[in-house]
């Protein structure tokens, strides 16, 4: 993925730029402009949707009988016959195959069936088969399949990044070169002569802009690194993740004359919960009212996937799209969904119509969401996230990435995006829990990965980034 990086000494060609604005800081404008030219100018996927138009699903479980094995809490068995294992794998691939969204990108019959033939591979004897051995043997056979919703008994194959970073030690760049408080040039990280690669924009906890040493990584980071200086003096480094703990459902605040909404979850407008979406809906009134505002979804583990995007358009006025394109499966009647279910669940016809999806075979439709323009907005909004910001949260980072003037700020989000939490099954004679999504998006790589999220413009891994952030609002807004 691209990693943005600008200079203290870039010079942006931004005269009568709309970003430009008295309010705030030289400085400030600088910045907001090359975020903007960051977030702009994104390539639109390219996907096959012919192979979708061709593939014969098949007629394997009426859509009605699908939904009597959605999960209803059951607790997995100990253990079952090889027999009724055969059985549960038969119908597990049976499901992918007619109900995963994913299903064609990650290789279709061929690939799932060779999965299949792998998992039955095990189960060639009699006797018993402990069942968590069973979901080690399926886990290990979809390996391929990198969507962070797809889980087997709640586990994944694969593993997310994470930032870790030391946010003590501010170092500035010049040239293309960092250089620490004193001046000492980092010529290498252990033995990469590539330092620039370890070091990111962020702000110290005075909310100056500076760089901070950091890395990505899918394990726990070693103990330290050793930075070498242009003096030939080394020294060690070490980082760490900021993990949040008890989170709030919801808040609303304003401090020091600035507006602060946290959502935790997206709340579906359908049940027990819609007090609390509707709240957080009003809250966009709020925000936009304000020359700067934040919306903190760090630890968002997201939810009704429609909720962000009613609420940007609540924000700028209008609809946002997304920049992505794709598919997503439904068999179900639409009539019966939302005159029926409506006071429970998410309106289906809602759902088609805000992705402005069409049909293009039998039960599958063509997402045509994908932005073809920036929306213009004129007030400054503050977007904290981190890694556990996921699904329906990175919804909204997304399409805020074609509004103007939003500075995303914290870590990189979970990368759990490409596909959903449609189908949470249980397989009918384990009672093992499997989960798939019923829809699949492509993004530019460049710009989104699974399991690598969306990065931010400014990286702080802080318990305390609000009033890092705070403070940063007050060194850069002017006074009359």
């Amino acid at each position: 993925m691209r990693k943005f990086i600008i200079g203290v000494l870039i010079v942006l060609m931004a005269a009568g730029c709309s970003t430009e604005n008295k309010q705030w800081s030289d400085d400030f404008n600088m910045y907001l402009s090359q975020f903007n030219n960051d977030h702009e100018g994104l390539n639109k996927p390219t996907v096959d949707f012919q192979q979708y138009q061709t593939f014969d699903r098949g007629e394997y479980v009426s859509y009605d009988e699908y939904l009597s094995y959605f999960y209803n809490g059951e607790i997995p068995r100990t253990a079952i016959t090889m027999e009724a294992a055969r059985e549960d794998i038969e119908f597990y691939f049976q499901m992918l195959r007619q109900f995963y969204g994913g299903y064609l990108h990650f290789g279709g019959d061929e690939r799932f069936e060779q999965a299949k033939a792998e998992c039955l591979s095990y189960l060639n004897e009699t006797g018993l088969i402990e069942t968590n051995k069973l979901v080690l043997i399926m886990l290990t056979a979809t390996n391929f399949v990198k969507d962070n919703h797809f889980t087997i008994g709640n586990k994944r194959s694969n593993a997310a990044s994470k930032y870790f970073s030391n946010e003590e030690l501010s170092f500035y760049k010049k040239d293309n070169k960092i250089y620490d408080a004193k001046g000492r040039q980092v010529t290498a990280v252990d033995q990469d002569q590539a330092a620039e690669n370890y070091f990111y924009l962020s702000l110290d906890d005075e909310g100056q802009v500076c760089w901070h040493f950091g890395l990505l990584l899918k394990q726990y980071p070693q103990p330290s690194y050793v930075l070498t200086y242009d003096t030939g003096e080394q020294e060690p480094i070490s980082v760490d993740y900021v993990y949040l703990k008890n989170t709030p459902a919801y808040t609303e605040s304003v401090l020091e004359g600035v507006p602060i909404v946290q959502i935790g979850e997206m709340f579906t407008e359908y049940g027990e919960n819609r007090k609390l979406a509707d709240q957080f809906l009003n809250s966009a009134e709020l925000l936009s009212k304000s020359d700067a505002a934040i919306l903190d979804i760090r630890n968002n583990n997201g939810g009704n996937g429609l909720l962000p995007l009613k609420w940007i358009e609540r924000y700028v006025g209008q609809r946002v799209g997304l920049n992505s394109s794709g598919i997503m499966i439904y068999d179900g009647d639409l009539e019966i969904n939302d005159h029926l279910l409506a006071d429970d669940s998410q309106k289906m016809s809602e759902i088609i119509d805000y992705f402005n999806a069409t049909p293009i075979g039998k039960g599958i439709y063509q997402k045509n969401n994908c932005h073809n323009e920036t929306v213009a907005n004129d007030r400054v909004l503050f977007v904290l996230m981190n890694g556990y910001s996921a699904s329906a949260a990175e919804y909204m980072i997304d399409a805020l990435h074609n509004v103007e003037n939003v500075i995303f700020v914290g870590t990189s989000s979970a990368g759990c995006l490409q596909s959903d939490n449609g189908n949470v099954l249980v397989l009918p004679n384990s009672k093992i829990k499997v989960a798939f999504g019923n829809s699949w998006s492509e993004y530019d790589p460049e710009y989104y990965q699974e399991f690598e999220g969306f990065q931010p413009d400014l990286w702080i891994n802080s318990s305390h980034l609000e009033e890092i952030i705070l403070k940063f609002i007050k060194n850069n807004q002017q006074t009359d």
